[in-house]
């Protein structure tokens, strides 16, 4: 199976990250790209999927690698261990081309950077970087920043997946 593509969508809270991700996804599904996302949410130490004392977390607690809650609409598999985005994709049924996270940043080897504003990009780590958008992008007209392509996920959701795709080759 080969190896899928991690990027890590991080950046400023209501930037459009989850917009970023829907959008080039969809567009990447109509060029027959397989992707997932997954949404990290470790900020909220109260959250969880699973409650103790639920019968998913006594299986769990009995042993299990991990338990899978099946409903009449969908299905969610349960880690406790929290293993590294690329064993959840190997064990996932599909073969995965690439791989969106979202949430607090993640050590990945490609990053798009989603702002609200222009100003706010002094405030992370570009090394990763291979795109920026966000919200910005609805007034920000120029196609770089800082040296690194701007798309608008919306207006540009097509060429966002085409330059998302060329990573494929490298």
């Amino acid at each position: 199976m080969k190896k899928a593509i991690i990027i890590d969508v991080f950046g400023d809270h209501k930037a459009g990250k989850t917009t970023v991700i829907s959008r080039v996804g969809n567009a990447l599904k109509k060029k027959g790209v397989k992707f997932i996302g997954i949404k990290v949410m470790e900020q909220n130490k109260e959250f969880a999927l699973d409650r103790v004392g639920s019968d998913t977390w006594r299986v769990w607690k009995s042993g299990a690698l991990c338990t899978v809650l099946i409903t009449f609409n969908d299905y969610g598999i349960f880690f406790h261990d929290k293993p590294e985005i690329q064993k959840i994709v190997e064990f996932l049924p599909y073969n995965i081309d690439f791989v969106f996270v979202e949430g607090p940043t993640m050590d990945t080897d490609y990053k798009i950077l989603c702002l609200t504003s222009e100003r706010n990009i002094k405030k992370y780590d570009l090394r990763k970087v291979i795109a920026i958008s966000g919200i910005f992008t609805n007034e920000y007209k120029e196609k770089t920043l800082l040296g690194k392509p701007v798309f608008n996920a919306i207006a540009e959701a097509k060429t966002f997946a085409e330059y998302i795709m060329k990573l494929k080759n490298q």
